[in-house]
């Protein structure tokens, strides 16, 4: 049984790190650059606002919205339309 193991094991972690690997290696990387300014719409910054009044009146610290990790999210969102995917 163990001996098996020893055998297959390698073969699953083969498949593993395979499977984790991009599709298409050769797409071009995604923007790398910090990103200090990012235009929130209206109903982002309404749904923002109704989530830092929610969180005070629990007693907890109000979320800051930030523009770096905003601007990602859209690229990601973007990548996940393009690409038929959601991930």
């Amino acid at each position: 049984m163990k001996a098996t193991f020893l055998r297959v094991l390698p073969l699953a972690l083969m498949f593993a790190f395979a499977s984790c690997s991009t599709e298409d290696a050769s797409e071009p990387t995604t923007d790398t650059r910090l990103i200090e300014t990012y235009n929130y719409d209206a109903a982002e910054l309404q749904l923002a606002d109704l989530i830092n009044e929610y969180r005070v009146s629990q007693g907890l610290n109000p979320l800051q919205m930030v523009a770096h990790v905003s601007y990602k999210s859209e690229e990601h969102n973007e990548y996940m339309i393009a690409h038929d995917v959601v991930n």
